[in-house]
């Protein structure tokens, strides 16, 4: 399920390593304009379908990739989330881009209100009303802090995640979850289902 595009962008590196494989984004929360840019972007080969519209026969060895969205749910929506996937996919990973780690919170803290002062000017069209909101009154790096802090602190940890998804019927799944290293100084949090053979 795509919200930013992160799901999409790792496609290519997929495509290298498993051409066979057929690659569709569930754009229940994907703008037009955003699926728009991943196509010219170079992401053609994409198919793009709603989550609801997703029939029995895509469930052949399928994998369902859903990056930086679980956070958004609540345990109940995730556990009901969860329990549609596994009708529909043989595989499951969620993985959360970021993590609660005290050098994530001093970036969003510090490093991003310095960026958006900085690369603001640069953002087109440029707007009077945006250069008000971010630097007379700073109405816009205040708002996007406060999204990404919240953010960070609704990513549950590998435990909880395994806890959440075991509440499921774990006989007919193996579940596991880990952290990664995600090349910032972070982690990636992340959650595999796969359905037992």
């Amino acid at each position: 399920p795509e919200v930013g595009g992160s799901s999409a962008l790792i496609a290519k590196k997929i495509k290298e390593t498993f051409p066979h494989v057929e690659i569709t984004v569930l754009n229940d929360l994907l703008s037009k304009k955003r699926l728009q840019y991943l196509i010219y972007l170079g992401e053609e080969t994409l198919k793009d379908l709603k989550m609801q519209s997703i029939h029995e026969e895509i469930k052949l060895n399928s994998l369902l990739i859903s990056i930086n969205h679980a956070h958004k749910l609540s345990d109940s929506e995730f556990i009901q989330h969860i329990s549609y996937l596994q009708g529909k996919f043989d595989r499951i990973l969620i993985g959360e881009g970021n993590n609660k780690s005290l050098r994530q919170v001093i970036g969003m803290t510090l490093i991003v209100p310095l960026v958006i002062l900085l690369m603001t000017p640069f953002i087109r069209p440029l707007r009077f009303s945006r250069l008000l909101l971010t630097y007379i009154w700073p109405v816009l790096p205040l708002a996007i802090v406060w999204d990404g802090l919240a953010a960070l602190f609704r990513i549950r940890s590998p435990a909880l995640l395994i806890k959440l998804a075991e509440t499921l019927d774990s006989k007919k799944w193996k579940w596991s979850a880990d952290k990664l290293p995600n090349n910032r100084g972070g982690f990636i949090i992340y959650l595999l289902g796969q359905n037992k053979p």
